[in-house]
């Protein structure tokens, strides 16, 4: 009896300690962009109308907007194809999305990001670095082609996401002389 609750024991602590590891390298992206002589609040203004621009629904997205900071969360819907047996399969990614901004740069951050199908069966949690989702067990080929196919996905798409939003925090409108006008 002992032996078996050691075994059983020692199999909870292996499982737990390896979801905490995936947990614990969440997917993000983050970078710090240098924009020479723009303040701080024309950064924040230019983020602003950014999040108004980029998302159907901005005031939904927009969770925050003060202190030359701003913060939103945001949904996109992916599908996967998981093969045969899966067939297509809508999967929703949740993700928060800041802009810091300080006098002469502004730095973004999408993280928390979590997938859900609609169906309920891949509901993936957090996405993470992790190279596979499941290693072993019923459907692990099938789920760990579609975590690929999404993190994969997901990098595409905010990469789109990420290069319109330096575009428009890049924007430099040219000055038209009054008379021009």
């Amino acid at each position: 009896m002992k032996i078996l609750l050691s075994f059983i024991l020692c199999f909870v602590g292996a499982t737990l300690s390896a979801q905490e590891s995936q947990i614990a390298n969440p997917l993000t992206y983050s970078e710090v962009i240098h924009v020479d002589g723009v303040s701080a609040d024309e950064l924040f203004t230019k983020g602003r109308a950014w999040f108004a621009t980029a998302y159907n629904d901005s005031k939904s997205v927009l969770q925050m907007a003060e202190n030359s900071r701003l913060i939103g969360k945001a949904v996109q819907p992916f599908s996967l194809y998981g093969g045969f047996a899966a067939g297509n399969l809508t999967v929703r990614v949740t993700y928060n999305l800041s802009i810091e901004c300080r006098d002469g740069r502004y730095k973004y951050t999408i993280n928390n990001v979590v997938a859900r199908s609609s169906s309920g069966w891949a509901n993936f949690g957090p996405i993470t670095i992790a190279e596979n989702y499941k290693e072993k067990g019923a459907g692990a080929k099938t789920m760990n082609k579609l975590w690929k196919d999404l993190k994969s996905e997901f990098s595409a798409f905010q990469l789109i996401l990420i290069t319109s939003l330096k575009e428009a925090m890049n924007n430099n409108p040219r000055q038209v002389a009054e008379e021009d006008w």
